[in-house]
């Protein structure tokens, strides 16, 4: 209570007390003889009710959280993107995936991550033939054989030169890599190639997860290729026909 004669003034929202409580205080200090002490009992009473209260106004909005959440008002849950639509081939396509055996357990991720990626483009896993050679020495001899055939569309090869210490395994890569593209333009049927020649290859767990990481990221990108290629060859056979080129 303040000084004699001091008019102390109250606000509910600043002292955190009802309209009755203010009430009731303001009809017990006017019955008290100016000067007269308050008892300490009633001022600890009075001051464990206004925590009290200021307790129950700070835990308001966590109860209208918790009310809202058990009410079925969960916040919205962003949706996920929709899946990219691929444009639809005007002819059934045809693919071969040959794939060298050296690794398999690592070059086989290439191929996985090709034949899911082809059946989201709209080619199935029964339209893609798949052939095994030994290494990736003898990959152009078989694509070569495929693509006489006529029956393909397309033809992917897929395998690991590494360095085995008997001879620099640069050369090997380079030349699967330019006879392959003298298959593809001797017989016009396009070849795709995710022979991969790292410059460091070991015989370890790291090495091993690593390419074969690697080998799924190619396998995707490769069938992006042979997709986007196969549309535009459709294209251009398409206005060869019509004399427009």
């Amino acid at each position: 209570m303040g000084k004699k004669g001091q008019q102390i003034r109250c606000n509910s929202e600043a002292d955190g007390y009802s309209p009755d409580e203010r009430e009731r205080l303001r009809r017990f200090t006017r019955g008290l003889r100016v000067g007269t002490d308050i008892p300490c009992a009633l001022i600890l009473v009075l001051r464990k009710r206004k925590a009290m209260n200021q307790t129950l106004l700070e835990d308001k909005p966590l109860q209208s959280e918790t009310q809202r959440a058990e009410s079925g008002g969960a916040p919205d849950i962003p949706e996920r993107p929709p899946a990219p639509s691929h444009p639809r081939f005007a002819k059934p396509q045809r693919i071969a995936f040959v794939q060298a055996c050296w690794h398999r357990e690592v070059v086989q991720e290439a191929c996985i991550a090709f034949l899911d990626e082809m059946e989201a483009r709209h080619v199935p896993r029964t339209a893609i033939d798949l052939f095994e050679v030994p290494g990736s020495f003898e990959i152009p001899l078989h694509a070569q054989i495929l693509a006489k055939t006529r029956r393909y569309t397309a033809i992917v090869a897929a395998g690991l030169v590494v360095d085995g210490g008997i001879y620099r395994h640069e050369f090997v890569a380079d030349t699967v890599i330019k006879a392959l593209m003298d298959v593809q333009l001797r017989t016009e049927v396009p070849i795709f190639s995710a022979v991969l020649t790292p410059q460091q290859f070991h015989e370890s767990s790291v090495h091993y997860e690593f390419f074969r990481k690697h080998f799924a990221i190619k396998g995707v990108e490769v069938a992006e290729a042979c997709a986007n290629t196969l549309h535009s060859l459709e294209r251009l056979r398409g206005q060869v026909a019509a004399g427009i080129v």
